[in-house]
């Protein structure tokens, strides 16, 4: 073999031992981690409106569910006050939450007042609703409010005989408080 030949190869073979021997070192150098799971779990708010229906205050009071319910009072003189029990119930193991009752009322036929604890936001509801709302902490046990000041509404003395009067209608509503949803009015915008 010439010379520059066998260079040639000494070198190759140089080459290839080089290339060997970092690949080889390569796989010395690394390493791996165990695998991190993280679990979610969705949280859940849980509430029901009861009432006493007058027809039949025996039984206490029920749960409306998730459709509408109508109650009637019959006949009633303007100036009389009158039960009026709307409770919204906070299931035990519902999350922190802010809670609303939207109450649709013609507040020139009745009075009323809201439960302790209720505050007034301003500035949403439809027309005739008044929305007033609590904040709930997390709860292992069945919480109630009632809506109204001593579970009563009053008919004003001022509306006339025989007047056609507005039917009063309480909705529950409740949201999960979370670090997006930090005061009443954002949680009532994200219905």
């Amino acid at each position: 073999m010439k010379s520059g030949v066998k260079a040639l190869l000494l070198v190759l073979c140089a080459i290839v031992l080089v290339v060997a021997t970092v690949f080889t070192t390569l796989a010395y150098l690394q390493d791996q981690t165990g695998t991190v799971k993280n679990v979610f779990t969705i949280g859940e708010v849980d509430i029901d409106l009861l009432e006493t229906n007058p027809e039949d205050t025996a039984a206490g009071k029920v749960s409306i569910g998730d459709g509408t319910v109508t109650h009637n009072y019959g006949i009633v003189t303007p100036g009389t006050t009158f039960a009026k029990d709307p409770t919204i119930e906070v299931k035990s193991g519902s999350e922190a939450s802010y809670v609303f009752a939207v109450v649709t009322i013609d507040e020139t036929q009745f009075t009323y007042a809201p439960a302790d604890g209720w505050t007034k936001l301003d500035g949403v509801g439809e027309e005739g609703q008044v929305v007033y709302y609590r904040t709930q902490d997390a709860t292992d046990e069945d919480v109630s409010y009632s809506v109204f000041a001593n579970d009563q509404v009053t008919l004003k003395s001022t509306v006339a005989n025989g007047a056609e009067l507005t039917p009063i209608e309480i909705t529950a509503k409740a949201i999960q408080q979370d670090a997006t949803i930090t005061d009443a009015l954002t949680a009532w915008n994200a219905f």
